[in-house]
């Protein structure tokens, strides 16, 4: 879900969100550069770096990816399933849940699973390049993150 946020630049006016930003915490680079002026400004509220991320927000992270992944094979079952119990003829519902379509519950649950964790461990390794970056690092010490 986006919010409708101007947030803009202390120095010069200009929009530094473009008007909609995330409304959830996520892996991703906690600096914000002005594109006019090139003032950096923090967004360690909204999004931080895998290795600046405590242990509570990380568990907070995977179970939220856990409860998308969840969302998604549920979703994915109960639009395919039903559909294919229609499609079958000649045979009675509940036959038809239990010996044929059985593999429809696995396979909802590894592809909404997989995407959901495919994208969070995604961010986590363009994370995790960007904080190989000394230059990276330094831009991070500057806005007052604690980066070793």
């Amino acid at each position: 879900m986006t919010i409708y946020v101007n947030e803009k630049c202390r120095r010069c006016g200009e929009s530094l969100t473009g008007g909609y930003v995330p409304n959830y915490f996520s892996v991703g680079s906690p600096i914000s550069k002005c594109l006019k002026c090139g003032t950096l400004y923090s967004r360690g509220s909204k999004q931080n770096e895998w290795a600046l991320i405590g242990p509570v927000r990380k568990m907070g992270l995977l179970l939220l990816s856990t409860y998308w992944g969840l969302a998604w094979a549920a979703t994915l079952g109960g639009l395919v399933l039903p559909a294919l119990i229609a499609a079958s003829t000649g045979s009675e519902m509940g036959t038809v849940l239990v010996e044929g379509y059985t593999w429809i519950i696995p396979l909802s649950l590894s592809l909404g699973g997989g995407f959901s964790f495919l994208g969070l461990y995604r961010q986590i390794l363009a994370s995790n390049r960007r904080m190989k970056d000394p230059n990276y690092k330094l831009q991070l010490r500057q806005l007052g993150y604690e980066v070793t």
